[in-house]
């Protein structure tokens, strides 16, 4: 039968009250120290969850206790976040209540009873991560507690089952999680599923924890029903284009899974947010991609809380940073949706064809437009954008977008330099069709500056535009545009 108990936080040393409160089955000592380091000031309580089943932990010891001389006892205990002690119990329930508490929540984590590693499935708002900052793909996951359905903002997480799931796998579970909590045409997968499918033999064996490779995780997406795209990094590769790719796909609100090398050993995380840089300093003479302006990536991975950062470069060592930087990243995947067939490497080289029209036909100073960053969106959520920045816009190009005739995916290009960068401005901004070929003569759907907006007929063998004046508002610049992921409110 459930049990619930309260713990109040007035200070991180409150966190050490979890070592009375749990069986050493669950590593509390661990647990305590981990939440005392990495959790804000934000949180004011802890409701522990006694007893509680959790289909994850389940999937995973099925059939492992009938082989194992000590089997793993099958309750759980979950711990709920909140920044204030919220009364759960003698409250009406009805919607208004619902979104009170929703506003004092910011996430559970699922404590299993296997003595290590025993973080399971867990979602945390990044708002209440010690060191996080920047941006994040954050889904929305619900709770059902007390008869209360609470949500919260996050990403995925959880530690590997040591026995049965390696980084790879939970990796992959982890994307797949926040596909099925996000996209209604991506179902549930268990993380003993996951296991299955990247076999690719449907075997319900325990899976052996070393050998696994990142590529291997393209056959779960697969499976899944994804279409995974492998990019790696070798002697061969600029480095602009490959970090350029990755770029692209996080901001397009992909979680990117990472393989980092270091002294021949491989670990796997999955990246889910950026932090800019503030400033201009120490960045290269002309910055020619918007990497350059990256100074942290934000990542989760199965040896430590969410939303770690891994530094583009070797800062003073912040008290939420990783032990490697960007530098030790040789290869990703990312699951995308079907149908998008035009990749970040096409769009890469594409964004060199757009620059050179947008200074021949357009006029536009080559020094103003040396910097493109691109990223897939959906049309109706470019839309929803448009219709809420009609300021900036104009009824012109609003008027466009809205009677665009295209499909579910489009990619943004967008061109500043790097002292308009710091000013959240840009130049000019293209569309481009994410359904076309990579070798599409004119995948361009509309290109537009400050005050000109070419639109391109897709219908036509050779590639024609109309030329339309913007009667956009005197004075207004155009703002860079992220739509993908949401801040960090620390």
């Amino acid at each position: 039968m459930a049990r619930y108990e309260w713990i109040n936080i007035d200070s991180p040393d409150d966190f050490e009250q979890l070592q009375d409160r749990l069986d050493s089955d669950f590593d509390p000592e661990r647990i305590a120290k981990k939440l005392k380091a990495s959790i804000t000031d934000r949180i004011k309580a802890v409701l522990l969850e006694h007893n509680y089943t959790d289909k994850d932990y389940s999937s995973a010891i099925y059939g492992i206790n009938a082989l194992k001389f000590r089997p793993y006892r099958t309750e759980c205990v979950r711990l709920h976040f909140f920044d204030d002690r919220v009364d759960l119990r003698d409250c009406a329930q009805n919607e208004d209540h619902e979104s009170t508490l929703c506003n004092h929540y910011h996430g559970y984590m699922v404590l299993r009873p296997m003595l290590r590693d025993t973080v399971g499935r867990s979602v945390l708002s990044p708002d209440i991560r010690v060191g996080a900052h920047g941006k994040v793909i954050q889904g929305k996951h619900s709770v059902n507690l007390l008869g209360h359905r609470l949500s919260v903002r996050g990403f995925p997480t959880m530690n590997p089952h040591v026995e049965v799931a390696n980084s790879t796998h939970v990796a992959a579970w982890t994307v797949l999680r926040h596909y099925s909590e996000s996209y209604s045409q991506y179902g549930r997968n268990l993380i003993r599923q996951i296991v299955q499918l990247s076999s690719g033999s449907g075997s319900a064996g325990i899976s052996p924890v070393q050998g696994l490779q990142v590529y291997e995780a393209e056959r779960a997406f697969r499976t899944a029903g994804c279409v995974p795209l492998t990019v790696a990094r070798n002697e061969a590769t600029v480095d602009e284009e490959f970090f350029g790719q990755l770029l692209a796909y996080l901001e397009s609100g992909f979680p990117v899974c990472i393989r980092l090398a270091v002294n021949d050993q491989d670990h796997v995380a999955v990246a889910v947010g950026l932090n800019w840089r503030e400033d201009a300093d120490g960045s290269p003479p002309v910055a020619c991609h918007a990497w350059s302006q990256v100074k942290t990536l934000l990542t989760v991975d199965d040896s430590g809380m969410p939303y770690t950062t891994v530094p583009v470069e070797n800062p003073p060592r912040d008290v939420n940073e990783s032990d490697f930087t960007t530098s030790d990243i040789n290869a990703f995947v990312v699951a995308l949706p079907d149908g998008v067939g035009f990749p970040a490497e096409a769009m890469s080289k594409y964004s060199k064809v757009v620059q050179s029209l947008l200074i021949e036909s357009m006029g536009c100073d080559s020094e103003l437009i040396q910097m493109p960053r691109y990223f897939l969106t959906t049309i109706a959520d470019l839309r929803h954008y448009a219709r809420n920045n009609e300021d900036q816009f104009g009824e012109t190009l609003v008027d466009l977008l809205m009677r665009l005739d295209t499909v579910q995916f489009v990619w943004i290009v967008e061109f500043t330099n790097e002292s308009l960068w710091q000013e959240g401005k840009v130049v000019a901004r293209g569309i481009v069709d994410a359904f076309a070929s990579p070798s599409d003569p004119n995948p361009l759907l509309l290109l537009h500056n400050e005050e000109t907006v070419l639109v391109f007929d897709r219908t036509s063998v050779q590639t024609s535009a109309q030329a339309l004046a913007l009667q956009r508002p005197s004075g207004v610049p155009l703002q860079r545009m992220e739509l993908n992921l949401l801040p960090v409110r620390s």
